[in-house]
């Protein structure tokens, strides 16, 4: 392997890292409308859904997961935890 071979290399891995965190970047902006969450992974649509239910979408959608209480996190997490028990 010649050394632009590696650099190559290099490059195809750097713009496939940066391709993974810039998508990761737009996950949080991905759920704007109730319509979205059909997008999202099975469990991500579980854990929305669960704040569909509760109430907590528009506040989820406006201030992120960290907006939540203790409470409210706790309530989906429960709620998610049965829904998988009854599988």
């Amino acid at each position: 392997m010649n050394k632009y071979s590696k650099i190559n290399k290099n490059i195809n891995k750097l713009f496939g890292d940066i391709i993974l965190i810039l998508e990761a970047g737009m996950k949080k902006d991905e759920v704007k409308c109730i319509d979205d969450i059909k997008k999202l992974k099975k469990e991500e649509q579980a854990k929305w859904e669960m704040a569909v239910e509760l109430g907590l979408f528009d506040k989820v959608v406006e201030n992120g997961w960290k907006s939540l209480t203790a409470r409210e996190s706790g309530r989906i997490g429960g709620m998610l935890s049965a829904k998988s028990k009854e599988k």
